[in-house]
């Protein structure tokens, strides 16, 4: 028993691992794009527009790099890109609510708020991805995208 929880913490460890760096490295591609669309290649564009376009391309790489590193999920549907859009857009709402409840209700700090709100939200993404979003048993009911074949 007590080998069968420390076996699950360390796969928990690796995982929370794994998350992170598909995190940072995400958040490298999305600045990264960002800076390069609105400082060299369309600098009269909309700032907004070009935002979202990194932040959209990165959430793609997120989506991919956790299904294959980091919850190691070898199949794919469209109903795995609608669970892990529920997934984080329910942690935006969350976010937001925790955010307000400790800096509005509780009349804590704002940078205290924030760190709160972002440390519980990662939390709840890793498990919401680790436990929905990615969790093969969905996958079962779901109709499987093709592989493009390989040339």
């Amino acid at each position: 028993m007590l080998q069968q929880l420390r076996r699950f913490y360390q796969k928990e460890f690796w995982g929370l691992f794994r998350y992170g760096v598909v995190g940072v490295v995400c958040l490298i591609i999305h600045t990264t794009l960002y800076v390069w669309m609105s400082r060299y290649i369309w600098i009269s564009g909309s700032r907004t527009v070009q935002y979202t376009i990194a932040l959209l391309v990165s959430a793609a790489f997120n989506f991919s790099l956790h299904r294959l590193w980091t919850f190691q999920v070898k199949s794919k549907s469209f109903a795995m890109v609608v669970r892990y859009s529920t997934v984080v857009g329910s942690s935006m709402l969350f976010q937001s609510v925790a955010f307000y409840f400790i800096n509005v209700v509780l009349h804590m700090h704002d940078s205290v708020a924030f760190l709160v709100a972002v440390i519980s939200s990662i939390v709840y993404q890793y498990f919401g991805h680790r436990f929905v979003t990615y969790n093969e048993r969905y996958e079962k009911k779901a109709a499987v995208v093709p592989e493009p074949p390989v040339v």
